[in-house]
């Protein structure tokens, strides 16, 4: 079987440049397939970061970072308008 390949008599005609390659191109489904579960793994990235703020956060001074979701504060009393104390 080896002797085949060093038998120039077995070799046919050697390919031109100009040929097309043998078989289906396989390398634009490999890209797009990359593609695709790159784009999976930054969707998922996203939503499981939607609902958090990093340590370390400040926003106008405050630090707002690690700090979980809270319950809205109940309804004042008071009319709109009148300003509230905080506590």
């Amino acid at each position: 079987m080896t002797q085949e390949l060093f038998d120039e008599t077995s070799w046919e005609e050697e390919p031109s440049w100009e040929d097309p390659a043998p078989g289906p191109r396989r390398w634009p489904f490999a890209v797009l397939g990359g593609l695709v579960v790159l784009a999976a793994l930054y969707g998922g990235a996203a939503a499981w970061a939607a609902d958090r703020v990093p340590r370390g956060t400040t926003v106008a001074g405050v630090d707002v970072g690690g700090q979980g979701p809270r319950r809205p504060a109940p309804p004042s009393s008071a009319p709109s308008g009148t300003p509230r104390r905080c506590r």
